[in-house]
């Protein structure tokens, strides 16, 4: 009796581990941050865990071994104390009786298990966490062994990209389009902004730039652009009180600071001409009273004329910032054979022409506005749907 319940706890440790292992790998990152973000405890813990790819999968291995190991005693200790001792028989021992025996069981366990986690990762995945948060605390020592060694191997990276969150890739896009859809978990609007994304993403930002006047009373100040995309360049020379009238005037919450001296030469504003943008809550701090608007100017990203949308937004959101300047590229210069290719003087570098100034706001709207019209009439839908 004492053997079969052991059997049956080590079997049960086995396909808990290689459950937990397919588990954590497919479940819905998505639908697990949005979890999180509600205050649920286990997908807090199961992001938790998430977060250490390396501890988590020396805990899978660790556990899987160990219950393997206990798998192959136990039934080669039922094999000798039913007869079949060391050295009776050369060829059939209890250890080969116990290998030959746990081949089938073991095979149907990993397999019937992942299966049966795969289709239902989203209700075990979470319940699963708790078993696997106890288990890296009993193994907790032995995971500060094994953890540089890992660190060593190629394999870190791997784990890395396979349990942390995904890259949204267009492939990857493509395919939780396709497999909301069929799950019902998109609504149609829902699917009409992913798509949008695939489609409008890779349009140039150049199109969106607006031009910079150096004439800061009258630059950006037109009432067909709403407040969240409106936005007011000022000399850096001004004075925080006259800057923040001019943009309660305007109803715009950013302002553009550029140098006194920008458009000087009548060359148009340069890029070494921004000095950075100040936001309206900016002005508002009392450290701010009697300052400069150029003391309190954020920096801003600079952005090639060719760069796509979806790029654009990541550089912005990655640097936390609400306006990017696009630049004009140098154009590539011709390589003669035989000659080694010039670089640009830094100098050179710094003061590209500017094309204009681009809000966050317009990228987002552009992204997931309304899909562009085809030659018929009709959206056009994503290449493959």
């Amino acid at each position: 009796m004492a053997y079969a319940f052991l059997l049956l706890l080590a079997l049960a440790m086995q396909a808990f581990y290689t459950g937990s292992e397919m588990g954590l790998y497919t479940v819905n990152r998505f639908r697990l941050r949005q979890r999180q973000h509600s205050g649920e405890r286990s997908a807090r813990l199961l992001a938790f865990l998430l977060h250490d790819p390396v501890g988590l999968l020396i805990t899978f291995l660790m556990g899987t071994n160990v219950s393997v190991y206990a798998l192959t005693a136990i039934v080669t200790s039922l094999y000798e104390n039913a007869g079949l001792k060391p050295g009776s028989n050369p060829y059939l021992t209890a250890e080969v009786a116990a290998t030959a025996t746990l081949t089938m069981p073991l095979f149907l366990s990993e397999v019937l298990t992942k299966n049966f986690v795969r289709r239902y990762a989203e209700r075990v995945s979470y319940l699963f966490a708790w078993g696997l948060a106890a288990t890296k605390g009993l193994l907790y020592p032995l995971i500060l062994v094994f953890r540089p060694l890992a660190a060593l191997g190629p394999g870190r990276a791997g784990a890395q990209r396979g349990l942390g969150l995904p890259r949204l890739s267009k492939n990857i896009l493509h395919h939780l389009l396709s497999a909301g859809r069929e799950a019902g978990e998109l609504t149609v609007e829902q699917e009409r902004l992913a798509r949008n994304v695939l489609l409008v993403g890779n349009h140039r930002v150049a199109a969106l730039a607006r031009e910079i006047s150096v004439y800061p009373a009258d630059a950006h100040s037109d009432d067909e652009q709403s407040p969240a995309v409106r936005t007011l360049t000022v000399s850096a020379a001004e004075g925080t009180g006259a800057v923040l009238n001019r943009m309660t005037a305007v109803r715009t919450r950013l302002a553009l600071v550029i140098a006194p001296s920008a458009g000087a030469e009548g060359g148009g504003v340069k890029s070494s001409d921004i000095v950075g943008y100040v936001r309206l809550f900016d002005l508002l701090e009392p450290s701010a009273q009697g300052k400069a608007v150029g003391a309190l100017a954020r920096s801003v990203p600079r952005l090639a004329d060719h760069a796509t949308l979806r790029g654009s937004l990541t550089v912005m959101q990655r640097e936390c910032a609400d306006v990017a300047v696009v630049e004009l590229s140098p154009p590539k210069p011709a390589r003669r054979r035989g000659k080694a290719k010039t670089r640009p003087k830094p100098t050179e570098a710094l003061d590209r022409p500017v094309l204009g100034v681009v809000r966050i706001a317009q990228l987002i709207g552009e992204l997931l506005g309304a899909p562009p019209p085809a030659e018929n009439g009709t959206p056009q839908r994503a290449a493959g749907t």
